[in-house]
């Protein structure tokens, strides 16, 4: 490497630490400060998915309690779909085959809860369940399509348990990087999903690509329904204003007229001459004056 080359190096190095540090406070900044100041109580759908996750692990344990987990949450390829979508909402937090239990409660942890903060409860909501429900309903349709084409699902893994909240955190992770403007995470995120379908054959990948693809157009929907939003709510608000601005102009120019008028009813006589009404003219107003004689002018002019 020559000597030229060592510093050009050492600035890509600096700028993609900096871009990497910049994307790192965007994304971490709000959910940390919101839960340093307000503790469970910024988190609240956070809070209950993991215990969600660490409840059913400690019920897996036993054989009565994993018949249990199984029928509150357990969804598979061969059960009706009307009752795999009643389970879909627990099955995110029911053991998965190939997920660890801490690996579940890390993920949940700590991706719910930033989204949570960053897009909203009803967003994370929506988009676990969304991207869960694709993952499920695509594992059918590819199955159905039988063995002979590339996304196939091998036999072997028809029968295994469609559990675990992975495509719920992959579909959050890729909405976070966009809505936060994150191409780091976004890009990362995107090319995991596909990079996994492409070298593993296992019903999870299979599973994330649809995931994946039901999150990027939840992704799509969410800034220009964040922006449309922004711009009703600031139509409402300036709207609001300029008929405060109104209010308040009006009640002015009430209050000087008011004491326009209070001040001309109380001139002094001896500054008024004769009759007349030049002191409401200003006001558009005709205000009689009265001349109360002195008695320098009585003396002068006479009975």
């Amino acid at each position: 490497m020559s000597g030229a080359d060592g510093p050009a190096a050492g600035r890509v190095v600096i700028h993609v630490a900096g871009l990497l540090r910049a994307q790192w406070h965007r994304i971490m900044d709000a959910p940390w400060q919101a839960v340093r100041s307000r503790r469970c109580a910024a988190v609240p759908v956070t809070c209950v998915a993991t215990s969600l996750v660490v409840i059913f692990h400690t019920m897996a344990l036993t054989e009565p309690g994993a018949r249990l987990a199984w029928l509150l949450g357990g969804v598979r390829v061969d059960l009706p779909l009307w009752l795999a979508m009643a389970r879909l909402p627990l099955s995110l937090f029911v053991p998965a085959p190939d997920l660890p239990w801490w690996g579940a409660v890390a993920q949940v942890l700590v991706v719910f809860a930033v989204a949570e903060v960053t897009l909203g409860r009803v967003k994370t909501v929506v988009i676990s369940l969304t991207t869960t429900a694709a993952a499920t309903l695509s594992v059918r349709v590819l199955i159905a399509l039988g063995p002979d084409h590339v996304l196939a699902v091998p036999a072997a893994q028809t029968h295994l348990a469609d559990t675990g909240p992975s495509a719920a955190v992959l579909g959050l992770l890729l909405c976070i990087g966009w809505t936060r403007r994150a191409p780091v995470v976004f890009l990362s995120t995107l090319m995991t999903g596909i990079v996994e379908c492409a070298f593993t054959h296992t019903l999870s990948s299979r599973g994330h690509v649809a995931g994946t693809a039901a999150a990027l157009v939840c992704a799509a929907v969410l800034r220009p329904g964040d922006r449309l939003l922004k711009k009703l709510s600031g139509r409402r608000t300036g709207t609001g204003e300029a008929a405060g601005t109104g209010e308040r102009a009006g009640e002015s120019g009430s209050g000087a007229a008011v004491g326009a008028v209070s001040k001309a009813a109380h001139v002094s006589p001896r500054t008024s001459v004769g009759t007349g009404t030049s002191v409401g003219a200003g006001l558009g107003t005709s205000v009689p004056v009265t001349h109360r004689a002195t008695g320098a002018e009585l003396r002068e002019h006479g009975p």
